[in-house]
């Protein structure tokens, strides 16, 4: 007997799981962040950080660490940290694998590159309907 997959119950076990890291996620942060309830409702905490995850997944980002690291990050510098120019030059460059992008700009950066990048970054237009603090 074969076993056939179609690729709707794929789906499913992708959105399943893709469901579980941000549950996981939210409650490292919960954990990392513990005056978080000073700044967010748990709803608006979920929402930004699901705002990161999405904002990682445009610039190619799909591993679960780099994910998370992304999300820490964007609570760590501030949304649209991305778009400055030292994070976009990692990016933007070829010979770094877009999964070890994050991992680049740890080795990288200094502490002094990352308070630069936290005064400068730019937060993200929520006009269209993200979330919102």
């Amino acid at each position: 007997m074969l076993l056939t997959i179609r690729e709707s119950q794929m789906d499913v076990l992708r959105i399943d799981r893709a469901r579980r890291f941000e549950i996981q996620l939210l409650q490292i942060l919960k954990a990392e962040y513990p005056g978080w309830k000073e700044s967010y409702t748990e709803r608006s905490l979920a929402d930004l950080m699901h705002e990161a995850i999405v904002a990682a997944r445009i610039m190619g980002v799909t591993w679960e660490t780099e994910l998370a690291d992304f999300v820490g990050l964007y609570f760590e510098i501030g949304p649209g940290f991305q778009q400055h120019a030292l994070v976009q030059a990692v990016f933007n460059d070829s010979s770094v694998a877009v999964n070890r992008k994050i991992e680049t700009m740890f080795a990288k950066f200094t502490r002094g590159d990352w308070e630069v990048i936290r005064l400068e970054a730019k937060e993200p237009d929520r006009s269209a309907g993200a979330a919102s603090n």
